[in-house]
């Protein structure tokens, strides 16, 4: 066609305009800034990734009971009620034991063995702790709540609360 050489080519604006030379954008692209900008990505989506590969798909939330925050029972141990919010936040249902740690003896009372949560689904479980007022350290002892799958023992959360006395 006649057309002069280097008519239609992959180049910038500045070559153009004779201020860089052909030879001589390579080392303008691959300049420190473009690497500073290249490792802040990839560090970004490293911690993506990462915080990604560890969640835990399991979700507990502890609310105390405020109208009753603590009683006597019949047999002379302590009772303070709670209620667990469990967040399944898996595609498939799980089943979950309740435990508690913090005082010697402690027992939880639970209307079902296992609680029962479809996926993608929240429930709530009202929920009893009973021990013996002399395992208490004082009017305000800390006790953590665990709650666990039983058909994948891994995916298991912990849930700080307090045990409180009259």
């Amino acid at each position: 066609m006649g057309y002069p050489k280097g008519l239609i080519r992959y180049t910038t604006e500045n070559v153009l305009k004779h201020k860089y030379q052909d030879t001589n954008i390579l080392s303008h692209v691959l300049r420190p800034r473009v690497f500073v900008y290249i490792g802040i990505l990839l560090t970004v989506v490293s911690v993506f990734l990462v915080t990604f590969a560890i969640r835990v798909p399991l979700r507990v939330e502890v609310i105390r009971d405020r109208a009753t925050l603590s009683r006597t029972i019949e047999d002379g141990r302590m009772e303070n009620l709670y209620t667990l919010q469990i967040l399944n936040m898996e595609s498939k249902p799980h089943h979950y034991t309740i435990s508690a740690m913090g005082a010697d003896n402690i027992e939880v009372v639970v209307d079902d063995k296992y609680l029962s949560a479809g996926a993608q689904e929240t429930i709530r479980a009202p929920l009893r702790l009973r021990v013996d007022p002399a395992n208490l350290k004082g009017p305000s002892t800390p006790i953590m709540f665990r709650v666990q799958s039983v058909e994948d023992p891994k995916l298991v959360r912990d849930k700080k609360s307090s045990f409180l006395r009259r």
